[in-house]
């Protein structure tokens, strides 16, 4: 529940940052299906926390499905940030695919699944995967989000409309 909890924190400070900025944020979730919503603007803000505050995630999907599914459905390039409270193997292996098709990748996460190859996934979250152009964030060593967040404001990664 705590790892959750943060993931959604993060989540709606990012969006605080971009909807304020003037961006606007499509957010992408499963739920029984494929749901996307956008919102922009100040409103846009109360109605997505709105929204967040009543969440339920469906523990029983698999993410490897659910994240197929979304990556043949963003055809065109965007910046893709995907809150996780939990990262296993299979999510490594669909944020690559989701780099090697032309979307700019941010992982938010808490945890590490335990596993015996748990030490290898910490090795390529931290190591490979920014080798590779994908940011990822650890929410449980990150105090701030405007400190962590804004740098990915500097380097010009955000665009137009960011999918969440």
């Amino acid at each position: 529940m705590k790892t959750e909890d943060r993931t959604v924190e993060f989540l709606i400070s990012v969006a605080r940052v971009l909807l304020s900025s003037g961006f606007n944020i499509k957010l992408c979730f499963y739920r029984n299906e494929q749901i996307c919503l956008t919102y922009s603007g100040d409103n846009g803000f109360m109605q997505l926390y709105e929204f967040m505050a009543f969440m339920r995630f469906d523990q029983m999907a698999d993410f490897s499905d659910i994240m197929a599914m979304f990556i043949d459905s963003i055809p065109e390039r965007q910046s893709v940030m995907i809150f996780s409270p939990l990262v296993d193997e299979k999510q490594l292996d669909a944020l690559q695919k989701m780099t090697a098709n032309g979307h700019d990748v941010s992982l938010f996460y808490c945890e590490v699944e335990e596993s015996p190859i748990k030490d290898d996934i910490k090795r390529t979250l931290e190591k490979e995967l920014p080798e590779l152009g994908i940011k990822t964030v650890n929410l449980l060593k990150t105090p701030s989000v405007a400190a962590k967040f804004g740098r990915y404001e500097r380097e010009g990664t955000i665009h137009e409309e960011t999918v969440l």
